[in-house]
């Protein structure tokens, strides 16, 4: 029963941490992408790379 206690504690401190990285993790993209919106917009250049298909050279 104490192992299994132990190994609760540990996995819980475990899943608080793993939060609090996600957490500061996402706060990161929301500034890059908050940085990337102001330079675009600012150097009125294109930073994002395009999605979809690629086109062949033809």
């Amino acid at each position: 029963m104490k192992k299994e206690a132990d190994e609760i504690i540990r996995l819980k401190l475990q899943l608080a941490q793993t939060e609090a990285l996600l957490q500061q993790e996402k706060l990161k993209r929301e500034a890059f992408e908050t940085m990337i919106n102001i330079a675009e917009k600012e150097l009125k250049i294109p930073i994002r790379k395009k999605s979809g298909p690629k086109r062949s050279p033809n």
